[in-house]
């Protein structure tokens, strides 16, 4: 995932966001923008090991929150994100 202007978009809108949250691969986009780097955040199971070489400490928990960094392993644990946000 080269650096682009979606990449750009993130790190700008994260700088004011109260949560950037990801759900499955999509926890990808977010640390290839390099928002991630040094959290820990989950994703789909078959790719998890694979945030370590954005620098991202991966978890196997469905649902992780990391200062306002959210990510959830897949679309029913995004459901769980989801209600975790909103309490």
């Amino acid at each position: 995932m080269s650096d682009g202007r979606l990449h750009e978009w993130l790190r700008t809108v994260d700088r004011t966001s109260t949560w950037t949250a990801a759900v499955c691969s999509g926890t990808f986009v977010l640390a290839a923008a390099g928002i991630l780097n040094g959290r820990r955040a989950t994703t789909h199971w078959a790719a998890l090991e694979h945030l370590t070489g954005f620098g991202v400490t991966p978890s196997k928990q469905r649902v992780v929150i990391d200062g306002h960094y959210a990510t959830a392993a897949g679309v029913s644990a995004g459901i769980d994100m989801a209600l975790s946000l909103s309490a």
